[in-house]
């Protein structure tokens, strides 16, 4: 069955907590997204300013900015358990892929909605343990989902399954109870999921929406 995450992205401390205390009794993982208003044109709150502590589950970091090797010592001060770094900024993918391992940390790779899955250094697969693939143009959140993203994840499958890894594939951006299915379907091991999440009157019973449509 496929895991859903709840993704925060939010410009302030208040906000971050806000939302962490609102999921950290209802999932074991939650995606924090980081962007540093050079990848888009937005920015959101910076790690020395928050904390996880009260959340005893897995926190994946979602870096949307410049050189994400540069954050790699920030993401372990903070508590982070696994790496997913864009490439459309990263000078050297297997660097950031090394340094964050080294680091103790789970590492993965994240392509925006226009960047084609052979983007991603073939001689990498078998060290990644995650593949992001984002719906929409990363950087903002509340974006329509695109259909698009449904083809790269069926040939990230094929990848996977032709080469027997066991890496994740992630779906970011725009998902929600009507494309969910279809996103699984395709291959996708893990949903990160925010609007439709964050929106509901009731988060514990539209997790719950979530995973009664995998069963």
């Amino acid at each position: 069955m496929a895991e859903i995450t709840p993704t925060i992205l939010v410009s302030t401390k208040e906000e971050f907590e806000e939302k962490l205390s609102r999921v950290s009794e209802l999932v074991e993982r939650i995606q924090i997204d980081v962007i540093d208003g050079v990848f888009a044109e937005n920015k959101t709150v910076d790690f020395s300013e928050i904390s996880r502590e009260g959340f005893e589950g897995e926190v994946d970091v979602h870096l949307m900015v410049n050189e994400p090797v540069n954050w790699i010592k920030k993401t372990v001060s903070f508590g982070a358990d696994f790496l997913i770094g864009h490439i459309e900024k990263m000078r050297n993918q297997a660097e950031f892929v090394k340094q964050a391992k080294e680091m103790g940390l789970k590492a993965g790779l994240a392509i925006d909605l226009e960047t084609p899955v052979e983007e991603i250094e073939t001689f990498l697969w078998s060290n990644l343990d995650g593949v992001l693939l984002m719906a929409v143009p990363a950087g903002f959140s509340g974006q329509a989902f695109s259909k698009k993203v449904l083809k790269k994840i069926e040939k990230l499958k094929m990848i996977k399954d032709s080469l027997k890894l066991d890496f994740d594939i992630i779906v970011d951006g725009g998902v929600n109870l009507k494309n969910a299915k279809s996103c699984v379907e395709a291959g996708a091991d893990v949903l990160a999921v925010g609007t439709a999440i964050w929106e509901a009157e009731d988060i514990k019973k539209r997790i719950g929406e979530f995973k009664s449509i995998f069963k």
